[in-house]
């Protein structure tokens, strides 16, 4: 594997900008957990843009399942994340939600960068 270092620049960036954007729509709904909610939206596009932009693999079916894997990840965790921040967050299902998809990220992740033939 390799990793591209502008291209994870550019995931950190989008990471501050996503980051706070949910900060502020959870802030704004006098949301006292708002600060949690930023963090976690942080660490969700750090995982999965990071992931998916700067990480290649030397074979091409590999390379495009694990894009196509954290394109999708990258999706359902901004839509849980602007859901939470928009309607409210209760904070224990906020993190176990957010958690147990970061797991289930990471894992299939791991294990499609271990494959060596498709």
């Amino acid at each position: 594997m390799k990793i591209s270092y502008f291209y994870l620049l550019l995931s950190v960036i989008a990471m501050a900008i996503i980051g706070y954007w949910t900060y502020y729509i959870a802030h704004s709904n006098k949301d006292y957990n708002d600060i949690i909610v930023g963090i976690g939206t942080a660490i969700s596009v750090i995982a999965t843009l990071g992931a998916g932009i700067s990480i290649s693999h030397e074979n091409s079916k590999v390379n495009t399942n694990m894009k196509v894997l954290c394109l999708v990840s990258f999706v359902l965790l901004m839509i849980v994340n602007f859901c939470y921040a928009g309607f409210g967050v209760s904070m224990p299902y906020y993190v176990i939600v957010i958690g147990l998809l970061l797991i289930v990220f990471i894992g299939i992740f791991k294990k499609i960068a271990e494959i060596n033939e498709i």
